[in-house]
């Protein structure tokens, strides 16, 4: 049985705004789900409604297999890191740490002995009497993780935890995380905005869109398998090409902005059929095969170890990510090829894949 599980979840709120649509989820026991979509997609309004602080309008959610929609935050069993670590800034770690405990009427020794037991895993080590104040923003994440390791609960909760740190600690809490839950084996949930820290943490990668899913999976089947424009297009950095063409006899697409990819596959019974064509960036080679067409460069960025070319095709921009070894001058053309493997077609209306 999975260890988080919702079914037909919804929530509209009195004005009759309904931001979460009929949500249906398997979390698997002890793994890291990641909820990822942009602002406004639904994705903390669902995180909030399986912790309890927001009602659930219709469906069901269960925790290690009890229905727990109905019950208050405190009865579920699971335990919460947020974006601004809610510390009591008159409280040393100590006592942040145990605060929950405390509540509870967990016993004094057995208070301390989890709380030293948090300090050694999360490298706290000669902190536990200072005050929130004196500590990093590293160090007061490690805190409210700390408060929520000490309670065991069958569910940890992450309400995008790293968003105020900056990059360089981002990156290294990132890494901190994803290494604390895979030791402690705690089924997770952890919902952010940035799609880089969704595809190097999460076990199962779920994809919001206007208060629906668009797609689930591992990170490398969401990557490489999107099922929807949208998806092909939210996840990567830089983002994925889009470019609408025409298939024409024997898979010969071609595109509106000039030039032409022969297809191989199903894509050669789709005769006279409108779609979007998405290539990733390091799929386009830059004088590398038969070239598909000739694009004129307008814009090199240097990112150290790749540079990014901005290419001009009739009104199209395309973004190809190639290696340092060659130089590049802008307002030169350059031919440019793209492996008939590499490309992803969409449905020109819909926006769904097309197999």
């Amino acid at each position: 049985m999975a260890a988080v599980s919702l079914k037909g979840i919804r929530k509209t709120y009195p004005n009759g705004l309904e931001v979460v649509k009929g949500i249906d989820l398997e979390i698997e026991n002890g793994k890291l789900c990641v909820l990822v979509g942009p602002s406004g997609c639904g994705k903390s309004t669902l995180l909030r409604m399986i912790a309890g602080l927001e009602s659930v309008t219709a469906g069901h959610i269960e925790i290690a297999g009890k229905d727990v929609a109905a019950l208050e935050p405190a009865e579920r069993d699971i335990a919460m890191v947020f974006q601004n670590y809610a510390l009591y800034p008159h409280m040393s770690v100590f006592d942040n740490i145990a605060y929950g405990l405390r509540n509870r009427g967990t016993p004094r020794n057995e208070i301390k002995a989890r709380v030293e037991e948090a300090e050694k895993l999360l490298a706290l080590d000669g902190l536990l009497q200072r005050r929130p104040r004196e500590l990093s923003g590293g160090q007061r994440q490690r805190v409210a993780m700390g408060r929520a390791i000490v309670r065991r609960p069958s569910a940890f909760l992450f309400d995008e935890p790293l968003s105020n740190l900056d990059a360089k600690l981002r990156t290294q809490m990132r890494v901190e995380i994803r290494t604390l839950q895979q030791r402690l084996g705690v089924t997770s949930v952890y919902v952010t905005h940035d799609q880089l820290e969704a595809m190097t943490m999460a076990d199962q990668l779920v994809v919001m869109n206007a208060g629906q899913i668009e797609q689930v999976g591992t990170p490398a089947q969401v990557y490489d398998a999107p099922v929807s424009q949208f998806v092909a297009g939210f996840l990567g950095s830089p983002a994925m090409n889009f470019l609408p063409g025409t298939i024409q006899a024997a898979g010969d697409l071609v595109l509106d902005a000039g030039g032409h990819v022969t297809l191989t596959g199903t894509a050669t019974q789709m005769q006279g059929q409108r779609v979007i064509a998405g290539v990733r960036p390091e799929a386009i080679g830059i004088a590398q095969g038969a070239p598909a067409f000739t694009a004129r460069l307008e814009l090199v960025e240097e990112l150290g170890s790749a540079r990014l070319l901005h290419l001009r095709l009739g009104q199209t921009t395309l973004v190809a990510v190639v290696g340092r070894e060659t130089a590049f001058a802008t307002g030169q053309d350059l031919p440019v090829s793209i492996p008939a493997a590499s490309v992803h077609l969409f449905n020109e209306k819909t926006g769904r894949a097309l197999v």
